[in-house]
């Protein structure tokens, strides 16, 4: 599948993610406040958490990902988990289908789609939605905690699972310290932008 189709096909996924949850606030009454991205919210917000993504994409790409990828070599061996890196790697839709850099528009497009509309309608539907709910039955840590498992496991990966967990958890930390979606969005929107230039890099 080319650029093109696995471009629409996230942007249509995370439109209909984006929707659904706008749906289920505004019948509930609440508007972007509600969720903590109001305009001021990010004026306020949002360079403190630039700062704060580079320590946590760091630990997650430097510290979680290598024992994510030691652990399971402790089950499997070192060797089939290292394959099993390599294939979830490249087996990725997106990782496949990422146009050349001299293809500007579409590497644009891409970048804006992964690090902008993604990040910002999961962090919506876990941290924004799935959350709250989680939270008024089991308190904020351990919602934090089940709602970084799913979002780890509703990603399809068996590497990356951990580091996908721990970053969900993380996520939902700063929205109960904030009261606001702004640091989680950004600081998603940093770990995929990370994650997309470790892509170009390796090709």
């Amino acid at each position: 599948m080319g650029p093109g189709p696995v471009a629409g096909l996230v942007l249509a996924q995370s439109a209909a993610l984006g929707a659904a949850c706008a749906a289920v606030v505004w019948r509930s009454g609440g508007s972007w406040a509600t969720v903590g991205l109001e305009a001021a919210r990010w004026r306020r917000l949002g360079p403190g958490s630039v700062l704060a993504a580079v320590p946590l994409v760091a630990a997650v790409h430097y510290v979680v990902q290598p024992a994510s990828l030691y652990l399971l070599g402790l089950a499997v061996g070192h060797e089939q988990a290292r394959a099993l890196a390599e294939l979830e790697q490249w087996s990725n839709p997106l990782v496949r289908s990422l146009p050349p850099l001299r293809d500007a528009p579409k590497v644009v497009l891409f970048a804006v789609l992964v690090c902008g509309a993604v990040p910002l309608a999961e962090e919506w539907f876990f941290r924004g939605l799935l959350y709250p709910v989680v939270r008024r039955r089991t308190g904020p840590g351990l919602a934090a905690v089940v709602t970084g498992l799913v979002f780890g496991a509703v990603h399809l990966q068996v590497v990356n699972f951990l580091p996908i967990a721990v970053l969900g958890v993380a996520f939902a930390v700063s929205v109960e310290r904030t009261r606001s979606l702004v640091p989680a969005v950004v600081m998603h929107a940093a770990n995929n932008a990370a994650a997309l230039v470790v892509a170009y890099v390796q090709r």
